[in-house]
């Protein structure tokens, strides 16, 4: 045990020296007699001290697996193999019930929980390097994540190694965010919708200060009423969408009860006018709520880039510059023949990572999945750039939603204090991921014989 102290030790400090990726802790342990899968767990202990050092936080509540590795079975009877993990106890066969036995078959091997693990019993958080921002916020952050198995937070780390060679992440984003909701009506006549209209744009000073009122708990104010108006067979439909602005909170909450305020004291209002309609309720599905379009406009806009000379980069790839560029060119016209609007490529995983890792509320960030890739060259440089048009986020724990500890102790050890910081690390993230993904695919790394799987 002392032995294995000693190197855990000795892999922490040649981590903060520089001279070792923490990613490859597992390999050191193993070229130095730690038989697998016995060298998973070390290595696991020597990122979290690396962590702890570079964060100047400690892990309280994010607990370490005993044996953070999977290893495969095999059903006797169906030969179905199953990689499970160690701490699973039910080692029988899902399909027929009997009970597994060890795989000796071709690839019968141990491999990591998640490469680069660093902590997580259950969701499973990897280390996914730092990174530098610049621009609306000025910060270095330790990247956490969540993302599953395979090399995605060790692509991720090393694109932000790139990222912070060539400058840092230049970021852009909005100093508020937006909150919305919609009320609609059903008319069976047009005219009588026509009159509706007209009552509640008379009556919206009142109506708003209902809004208002219910949304200062998050710090919001109502910003914009859109009206809007469709038909369908016998039926007219009144669409009101309230838009509220707020600097950290998600609002969804509180801005979805103070319009169901405002329906109920505009059905009264429309009622003592003698309006007739047959219903009125919330209509989400004109409001944004997990609807991921162009049109959107919940959440806030964030955007990084990074800026490379062109020599350098060609440098880089061993390519001309304009071989770069015309990969990006193929892959978004590939994403529109599909039939999508933007250009996204492995974003979605790690957007979806860092809620996950982070416990942020929303719990299913469909809407900040939504991303445009964008590329062109600016005198002498290569811009390369991701745009996340609609990133909902609720960094702090409150009534809109808790936050568990685990959560709330990834955020500190990763800097992030408030709500435009959560989306500055994120968009910064996703585009040195998207970035490294480019270069290797460019370079022709990806995928191919010299690169090991990691299982």
């Amino acid at each position: 045990m002392k032995e294995i102290s000693g190197l855990i030790s000795e892999l922490q400090q040649a981590m903060i020296k520089g001279d070792l990726p923490p990613w490859r802790a597992e390999a050191v342990l193993l070229e130095k007699g730690i038989e697998s899968p016995n060298h998973f767990y070390p290595a696991a202990l020597a990122r979290k001290a690396y962590i702890e050092e570079l964060s100047g936080q400690k892990f309280h509540h994010l607990q370490i697996l005993e044996k953070p590795y999977i290893q495969p079975w095999q059903c006797p009877k169906d030969d179905i193999i199953y990689n499970l993990e160690a701490q699973e106890t039910d080692l029988n066969c899902t399909v027929c019930g009997k009970a597994l036995k060890a795989y000796e078959g071709p690839r019968a091997s141990y491999a990591p929980v998640v490469a680069c693990y660093v902590a997580g019993l259950e969701d499973y958080i990897s280390y996914s390097g730092q990174v530098t921002v610049k621009g609306d916020i000025n910060k270095d952050f330790v990247n956490l994540t969540s993302m599953g198995p395979g090399l995605s937070a060790i692509g991720l780390a090393r694109g932000c190694f790139l990222v912070n060679r060539w400058g840092g992440a230049e970021v852009q984003l909005e100093p508020l965010a937006t909150t919305a909701r919609c009320v609609g009506f059903v008319f069976a006549d047009a005219q009588e919708l026509q009159r509706a209209q007209e009552i509640i744009r008379d009556n919206l000073d009142r109506i708003k200060a209902v809004v208002n009122e219910g949304v200062a708990k998050v710090g919001a104010q109502v910003s914009q009423v859109i009206f809007d108006t469709d038909s369908f067979g016998p039926d007219h439909f009144l669409y009101v969408c309230f838009y509220a602005n707020l600097p950290e909170y998600r609002g969804h909450g509180e801005m979805s009860w103070s319009v169901g305020a405002a329906r109920e004291m505009t059905d009264s209002i429309l009622a003592e006018a003698g309006v007739n309609f047959n219903l009125s309720g919330i209509a989400q599905g004109y409001d944004g709520d997990y609807k991921p379009s162009p049109s959107n406009r919940r959440g806030r806009r964030v955007s990084a880039q990074v800026r490379i000379p062109v020599k350098t980069m060609e440098d880089f790839l061993k390519k001309p510059v304009d071989r770069f560029l015309a990969f990006i060119e193929m892959d978004r016209r590939g994403v529109q023949k599909l039939g999508w609007f933007g250009y996204t490529g492995m974003g979605a995983e790690i957007i979806s990572g860092l809620y996950k890792a982070t416990r942020v509320n929303p719990r299913m960030p469909i809407n900040a999945c939504l991303q445009r890739i964008y590329s062109f060259l600016q005198g002498s440089d290569l811009v390369y750039g991701v745009e996340l048009p609609i990133v909902e986020a609720g960094v702090w724990s409150s009534i809109e939603g808790g936050i568990p500890p685990t959560g709330r102790e990834v955020m500190r050890i990763m800097g992030i204090t408030n709500t435009r910081e959560f989306c500055a690390n994120l968009a910064a993230q996703v585009m040195a991921g998207e970035f490294n993904l480019a270069c290797e695919v460019v370079r022709g790394k990806l995928y191919t014989k010299g690169v090991s799987r990691l299982y």
